[in-house]
């Protein structure tokens, strides 16, 4: 009888059966009882066959399933590893990275072939994972040997891209420059063996790759040397050292090279004269015609080269006039502070050796304004005005001119700012001393950017945002005209005041917006400055414009205040005091408070 695996009895019986043997024959018992028994053994032997053989095909198919479910197992392990294999780049994915792998996916088919039950399905799973595991190794050393040319096709364009950025960067180096040159040439002849070209297209890659280290080498000698990049390039494209497309866009950086560099030469070189102080009277259009006569000497086909040395000629002369203009103002400052400073016993200068014993800095600035005679004759007509003892007394007008180049320099646009650091208030005859010292401190706030501009105080920033709409109702807008324009820096510098006292009589205290439009309205009040015949008659200004009375200036001069504390009062002080003093009279506004130590005072001492 045949063997089924893993079906053969192994067990024992633990009970003792007898042996029996009927010697006896089959006839003693009777015929038919005996071919009965006969027959029925032959039917059992039958039967058993049967169900061995079922048995055995049963076995076979839990054999089967077992070894098919390993194998899926198999492919998804497996595949799993492959993905992650072959998403490797370059040396990732090497001749070690490859062995590695092999060797995991054998460790793995291993690891899941002994997990399975008997020989008979191990071997059923030998039959399908080995042959799917080979499929896998094939494609991995495929991708593996591709990967590795990558790597080294991009290890060749790498030391490709370095000798043309190590020519870029040395263009001037003539053997740094052919030996970069042999780099590429071989490793464009390595990248093409590589990958298989032919001799035609490693020949043309190699010209391609050789045309644009040229094309770096120009770029290189352009930033410092436009012209002989323009003769390189010129030559390059003769010989054919160049392709077409990369000759012009190189030609692009060349040309505006040539142009800022070309320009700037020019330009220089026909200002030289004037930067050394020579030409400070020669206009900018004789400049022009020297540079554009220059500019022909270049032997360029740029039609825009001349228009390019035009601008940069008239752009450095106008940055040259206003240093000179910086350089004179500064200059015409130094001397009027000295003319109206006056020595250590009060005296004002009425000759130019009393003027440079003031200031040291009088000396240089002097000669420095010597080419110039209507500034010197202007500063000589100020010392003969010292020397006969003139004296300019506040009235309407210098107050409200002052009031303007004050409001002109806080809220001013940036050319009314700098006509007003150009003004020479040193030499303005109509203004008292006490007002163009303050314009002329201004003036060098603004220089050195400490001024108290609109836009560098916040206060008056934040006053005049809510006082446009009254402002503008009443005329005062810096876009109306001259006139409202005259008003509105002269309103400017009457609220900065107002602000100021604010401030002493409030310390640490931001007005609200109604205490700001509150004193806007009273600034923009009309008073009556003097009486006619009937009020018709009567001459009204607004308070910023208001004359103050020649008695009132006397009695305020002659305050005891003034003496007490050994003070000269000038002008443009009392005028404040007055002011102040109709605020508490009318207003009982900020100046209410007894006059203090701090200037201004707030009001002057009763007698």
């Amino acid at each position: 009888m045949p063997t089924a695996p893993g079906l053969t009895p192994t067990a024992v019986p633990s009970v003792y059966e007898p042996e029996v043997h009927l010697d006896v024959p089959v006839d003693a018992f009777g015929g038919a009882v005996g071919h009965a028994l006969q027959g029925l053994g032959g039917q059992i032997e039958q039967s058993s066959d049967k169900i061995w053989q079922r048995a055995v095909e049963m076995q076979g198919l839990q054999n089967e399933t077992e070894a098919k479910n390993a194998d899926a197992k198999y492919m998804m392990e497996s595949g799993k590893m492959h993905a992650e294999f072959i998403n490797k780049e370059g040396l990732n994915a090497g001749p070690q990275a490859l062995q590695q792998h092999i060797q995991e996916l054998q460790d793995k088919r291993v690891e899941i072939r002994n997990s399975l039950g008997n020989p008979a399905a191990q071997k059923m799973y030998d039959a399908s994972s080995l042959g799917f595991m080979g499929r896998n190794i094939f494609n991995a050393a495929g991708h593996s040997g591709q990967q590795m040319k990558v790597a080294g096709n991009k290890a060749s364009d790498s030391r490709i891209d370095l000798a043309k950025t190590s020519i870029g960067e040395n263009p001037e180096d003539d053997i740094n420059v052919r030996r970069m040159q042999r780099v590429i040439e071989s490793e464009t002849e390595a990248k093409g063996r590589t990958s298989g070209w032919t001799p035609e297209q490693i020949e043309a890659t190699k010209q391609s790759e050789v045309s644009e280290a040229v094309m770096h080498r120009i770029a290189g000698i352009s930033k410092t040397n436009a012209p002989k990049a323009q003769r390189m390039l010129d030559d390059a494209i003769e010989h054919g050292a160049i392709r077409p497309q990369d000759a012009e866009r190189i030609q692009a950086t060349v040309q505006t090279q040539f142009r800022d560099q070309g320009s700037r030469f020019i330009s220089d070189k026909v200002l030289a004269g004037r930067r050394n102080g020579d030409e400070e009277n020669k206009p900018v259009q004789d400049y022009i015609d020297t540079a554009l006569d220059e500019a022909k000497k270049y032997s360029t086909k740029d039609p825009l080269f001349q228009d390019y040395v035009r601008n940069r000629v008239v752009t450095d002369y106008n940055r040259q006039k206003a240093v000179e203009t910086d350089a004179d103002n500064q200059n015409v400052r130094t001397i009027g502070q000295a003319l109206l400073k006056g020595n250590k016993e009060g005296a004002l200068p009425t000759s130019i050796e009393e003027l440079k014993s003031i200031d040291p800095a009088v000396g240089p600035a002097w000669d420095a304004i010597s080419r110039d005679p209507k500034k010197q004759q202007a500063v000589l007509k100020q010392l003969e005005s010292n020397a006969k003892g003139d004296r300019v007394v506040t009235t309407p007008e210098n107050l409200q001119q002052f009031h303007t180049f004050r409001g002109q320099a806080l809220a001013g646009t940036d050319d009314e700012r700098a006509e007003f650091l150009a003004h020479n208030f040193a030499t303005e005859g109509k203004m008292t001393i006490s007002q163009r010292n303050q314009l002329m401190t201004m003036q060098d706030q603004l220089k050195h950017r400490a001024a108290l501009a609109t836009t560098d105080d916040p206060r008056i920033a934040r006053a005049l945002r809510f006082l446009k709409p009254d402002m503008i109702a009443a005329g005062i807008d810096p876009r109306g005209g001259e006139q409202p324009r005259k008003d509105y820096y002269g309103f400017v510098g009457a609220m900065q005041d107002q602000l100021d006292q604010y401030q002493k009589d409030h310390p640490g205290k931001l007005p609200t917006m109604e205490e700001v439009r509150t004193m806007g309205a009273q600034l923009m009040q009309e008073q009556i400055t003097s009486k006619g015949i009937i009020s018709f008659f009567d001459t009204k200004e607004p308070f910023y414009k208001m004359t103050v009375p020649d008695d009132d200036l006397k009695r305020l001069r002659e305050d005891p205040y003034w003496k007490k504390r050994n003070v000269v009062p000038n002008d443009d002080m009392l005028s404040r005091i007055y002011r102040a003093e109709q605020f508490k009279e009318k207003y009982g506004g900020s100046a209410k408070k007894p006059a203090e130590a701090a200037f201004p005072p707030n009001a002057p001492e009763g007698k």
